[in-house]
């Protein structure tokens, strides 16, 4: 994982992480693809910050 290759605004540390893609589910959907098991994600895990599924 790098940071892009873009210039990224000043904005709030949350917004610039967003905006180069390195919050949490940004690195668990890499971390699952380089595992080959990527798919995982299309399934309906709980999402923690609303307790929804997602």
């Amino acid at each position: 994982m790098t940071l892009p290759d873009i210039f990224i605004d000043h904005n709030t540390q949350d917004a610039q992480y967003e905006q180069a893609g390195l919050t949490a589910p940004h690195i668990v959907k890499t971390a699952l693809s380089a595992l080959g098991i990527g798919d995982m994600l299309s399934m309906n895990l709980p999402n923690r910050a609303t307790g929804t599924k997602s």
